[in-house]
């Protein structure tokens, strides 16, 4: 069973990450992801199985972003 294309990855990150800054938490239901998204709530289900693993991705993607956005020590001056 093939999972998620990169784009629509990308798409429910993105879409969590918005919700994340709009709402609480607790708040951001599956049915508000879809929307915000446009990828169908199974699609989502069958990659990430839970919310935890969405938050998941979330921060793994955000800290990896920040990492490399950030210089290497011995890059300083």
């Amino acid at each position: 069973m093939k999972g998620l294309d990169a784009d629509k990855q990308r798409a429910v990150l993105d879409g969590a990450m918005r919700l994340f800054e709009q709402c609480e938490l607790k708040d951001i239901t599956l049915e508000r992801l879809t929307k915000a998204t446009g990828v169908p709530a199974f699609d989502i289900l069958r990659e990430y199985h839970s919310s935890d693993n969405i938050l998941k991705a979330v921060l793994e993607r955000e800290l990896e972003l920040m990492a490399a956005a950030a210089q290497a020590p011995e890059l300083r001056m």
